[in-house]
């Protein structure tokens, strides 16, 4: 991860090996290099608005950052093939990567932006992918393939299993 911005920090080092860091550290841009097994490698970049807080120990900073990853051309009907959008052709398709807490051990949840299509749409797309794990199965398959998950894909759910461990 790289990043820059701005903030007011203050960093004290003391004789026997005592590092401190405080303030408020705000991200204007930045880069996160995200590896999947080794397999699906993508580049987020960092949102602006981003905040590391620094409360003394540096590891122990706390962290409210998202980050993107774009997939040009997505199509919606992949999602359901029942359901009817109004977005008939194929869509740009924002990977978001929440990244929340301990510098150390982050929490990480995932969620789709779509800056293209209609509250209709976007209100779909939402029933559809209503769960973390479902949400989860659809970012993988997005940074993987380059589409969303539809049942086709079901036939080898060993893979899918494996795929979403990883995750």
């Amino acid at each position: 991860i790289s990043a820059s911005g701005t903030g007011n920090l203050k960093a004290s080092y003391y004789n026997k090996g005592s590092f401190k860091m405080f303030g408020l550290y705000n991200i204007n841009k930045g880069l996160y290099r995200m590896s999947m097994q080794e397999v699906i490698r993508k580049d987020f970049n960092l949102q602006d608005g981003g905040v590391v807080n620094f409360n003394g120990d540096p590891f122990s900073a706390q962290l409210d950052v998202k980050a993107a990853y774009t997939v040009n051309s997505a199509s919606l009907r992949d999602l359901s093939p029942t359901a009817t959008f109004a977005q008939k052709t194929s869509t740009r398709v924002n990977c978001v990567m929440n990244i929340e807490g301990s510098l150390l051990k982050p929490s990480v949840t995932f969620d789709l932006d779509l800056p293209t299509v209609s509250e209709e749409d976007k209100s779909m797309v939402k029933s559809l992918v209503a769960t973390d794990e479902q949400m989860n199965l659809q970012i993988i398959y997005l940074l993987g393939i380059g589409r969303f998950y539809t049942d086709e894909y079901s036939q080898d759910s060993n893979q899918t299993n494996q795929a979403m461990n990883s995750l």
